[in-house]
C-alpha cells in the first residue's frame, strides 16, 4: 500500500483510534476528515471503515478554541444533527455541557 497524499486522517491512523472499540464519533478541524486515498479502486477506505463497518461517525470543523481557552477538559458533549430522513450526513449543532 502507498502512502497517502494531502492532509487529514489515514486508514492506518483511524484504525488505531478505534482499537479499543469505544468511539463513537471522530472529529477534525478541516474540511475533509479523510486524506487523499492511495487506492484508486476505493476513493474513502477511512469513511468506509468508520461509517460502514464501525459505525463510527465522523465531525468536521468543531470550534472548540474557547473550551481549550478557558482550560475545560472534560464536559458532556452533545450533538444534535439536523433531522432530514434519507439524508447521509448534515449540520450538526454540537454542545459542550460543562
Amino acid at each position: 500500500m502507498g502512502k497517502a497524499a494531502g492532509c487529514g486522517m489515514g486508514l492506518e491512523a483511524t484504525q488505531w483510534l478505534l482499537e479499543g472499540g469505544k468511539a463513537i464519533l471522530l472529529g477534525v478541524d478541516t474540511a475533509a476528515f479523510e486524506c487523499d486515498s492511495p487506492d484508486p479502486t476505493n476513493p474513502h477506505p477511512v469513511h468506509q471503515y468508520m461509517l460502514i463497518e464501525n459505525g463510527v461517525h465522523i465531525m468536521e470543523f468543531p470550534y472548540l478554541e474557547d473550551l481549550a481557552k478557558d482550560k475545560v477538559y472534560e464536559f458532556m458533549f452533545v450533538v444534535l444533527p439536523l433531522k432530514i430522513k434519507g439524508a447521509t450526513g448534515s449540520m450538526i449543532r454540537p454542545i459542550a455541557v460543562n
